[in-house]
């Protein structure tokens, strides 16, 4: 068994990356900056078998000035690429929606659901808690400096009685330079890719996987219900030059996951 750990190189995006960081360090250290907020748990799964809202602590992080905040909601899903579509929705309340947080402060926000009855598929959706810019010192003065806003987009789901992730593999394509697939989650309950590792076996020869940090474009990545997430692994150099991408091959995912019974998911493919 052979086990291949990703090279990392710094590509032009990167270096763009750094200076673009190192400029804007620049500009935070040269400019009189203001603090913002935190914002905990970032994500949470209410189940109304044992109640019915759900706490969410904000905390002004500037223990001098107060702040403006202003929560909402989002109905939210991931698209195949896993990038957020969210939509406004009145199905969550919120109390308080909105507050002056004093200097050093925290509150609590309690959430929960219009509707009482757990659903039979789990929804989720996006607790936006905001910082408004207002000036709150009452001096209406023109600074300089500058000043973050910031947001939080927190993860909140509502489980079903019975949560429960089912996962499958499907679309399974490799070529010179990457392999492809498609995770299908038919279950009624999101979950995380966790302690994931990729196996190819071809012939005599098998092939381990299973760097977090080579895996990181899939690693912990979520998978919502009823949802499907297509993925891209691109083979490290030694992995290439060992593997017959023209020859069959059978990959086997193996991955954690908190909503699937606490049983690592064995996934097998047969490429092509």
């Amino acid at each position: 068994m052979r086990t291949y750990h990703q090279l990392l190189s710094l590509s032009k995006t990167s270096v763009i990356d750094i200076l673009f960081g190192l400029i804007f360090t620049i500009l935070l250290t040269s400019s009189k900056v203001h603090a913002g907020i935190s914002v905990s748990p970032l994500s949470a799964t209410l189940n109304l078998k044992d109640g019915r809202t759900h706490l969410l602590t904000v905390s002004n992080t500037n223990p001098s000035q107060p702040v403006a905040i202003r929560v909402k909601a989002l109905a939210w899903q991931l698209d195949q690429q896993g990038k957020d579509i969210r939509r406004p929705t009145n199905d969550l309340v919120f109390f308080p929606m909105q507050f002056i947080l004093p200097g050093g402060a925290r509150r609590a926000i309690r959430i929960g659901p219009r509707d009482h009855i757990a659903p039979a598929l789990e929804l989720s959706y996006r607790v936006m808690v905001q910082e408004v810019p207002v000036d709150l010192q009452g001096k209406n003065q023109v600074h300089t400096g500058v000043k973050l806003i910031t947001s939080y987009a927190t993860a909140f789901y509502i489980a079903p009685n019975k949560p429960q992730s089912k996962l499958a593999i499907t679309k399974t394509t490799v070529n010179q330079k990457q392999l492809n697939f498609t995770l299908i989650n038919s279950g009624n309950a999101h979950t995380h890719l966790r302690k994931l590792s990729i196996m190819i076996l071809q012939g005599d020869l098998e092939y381990l996987i299973d760097d977090p940090q080579a895996l990181k474009s899939i690693y912990n990545e979520n998978l919502l219900s009823k949802a499907q997430r297509h993925f891209t692994y691109f083979w490290p150099e030694a992995l290439r030059k060992s593997i017959d991408m023209q020859a069959p091959m059978v990959l086997t995912l193996t991955v954690n996951c908190e909503s699937c019974g606490g049983i690592p998911t064995v996934l097998n493919a047969n490429i092509p």
